[in-house]
């Protein structure tokens, strides 16, 4: 018996070793000549960082955050083998690093320069639903103003899934909101009055 229950708890503390070596595991030191931002909340998920890389780099489009920059992503967990290898495409190009770390540290914030980002966004899970979305968002809501108290001058930009949710966030100094449900609402209406708008916006988004 004793053997069944250290075994497990050998391959635990092996493997939190083994992940202490990890580079995403690294601190982050900005390059003086690039600005950076920070992605932190749903991030371990390729579709979701493409959409991200589309809209931050998108060259018809101008930056607040000046001609070159670079994306720090902030995730909890080591990155799927998915977002890894595109992480290293050479479309991504260096553009968007991958760091493992929690916002309400203060030690992983210090180590990965939360107080030189120009900004900070926050990207929600639109799957979730019922307790979950409600755990979701609040964890947003908190994680907001722990990076404000760290930096009460940088711009925040928080997605949140349930729109009655959002007041829980209007006490912080957050810049931008965005709700799920307002933006299906949102494209509701307009596929209402011009069919098929909806799929295409979904489709360039």
């Amino acid at each position: 018996v004793a053997i069944v229950v250290l075994l497990p708890v050998q391959i635990s503390k092996l493997s939190d070793l083994l992940s202490m070596k990890s580079p995403y595991r690294a601190s982050f030191v900005p390059s003086k000549k690039k600005s950076h931002i920070m992605v932190c909340g749903f991030v371990n998920n390729k579709e979701k960082l493409e959409n991200l890389y589309r809209e931050l780099f998108n060259e018809g489009r101008c930056s607040d955050f000046g001609p070159d920059f670079q994306v720090l992503i902030l995730g909890k967990e080591e990155p799927k083998e998915d977002v890894i290898n595109f992480l290293i495409s050479k479309t991504v190009d260096g553009r968007m690093v991958y760091r493992v770390g929690d916002v309400m540290s203060s030690d992983d914030m210090q180590r990965l320069s939360c107080e030189m980002a120009m900004a900070v966004f926050f990207l929600c899970n639109p799957s979730l639903t019922g307790k979950r979305a409600l755990h979701a968002d609040i964890e947003v809501v908190l994680n907001t103003i722990a990076v404000e108290s760290i930096n009460g001058e940088i711009e925040t930009l928080s997605q949140m899934i349930l729109h009655e949710n959002r007041d829980l966030i209007f006490d912080t100094d957050v810049d931008v909101i965005l709700t799920f449900q307002d933006y299906k609402a949102t494209l509701m209406a307009r596929n209402s009055m011009c069919p098929g708008m909806a799929t295409m916006l979904e489709g360039m988004i």
